[in-house]
């Protein structure tokens, strides 16, 4: 699932109007409904990294502002 920060203003402006049809994000373990962003790192390395140095990917994700939780869909796909 995509995060709508970055993107079409057009769709933003579309969602915003119909709030109330969207479905409400919850902790899967407290229920709470307010999140903060956290990053997690990977690393890269100097094989994969264009600079040819070992290095990291920072991956911003959502956690559960009361219990820390992170849901398994806020997590980043690993099939790839």
């Amino acid at each position: 699932m995509e995060s709508l920060t970055k993107g079409n203003n057009n769709l933003k402006e579309e969602l915003a109007k119909n709030l109330k049809d969207l479905d409400a994000v919850e902790c899967e373990k407290c229920a709470n409904p307010t999140f903060e962003q956290v990053t997690l790192l990977r690393k890269i390395s100097p094989v994969m990294n264009p600079t040819g140095k070992a290095g990291f990917l920072p991956i911003p994700i959502y956690q559960c502002s009361a219990c820390t939780h992170i849901n398994d869909e806020l997590m980043p796909k690993t099939d790839v």
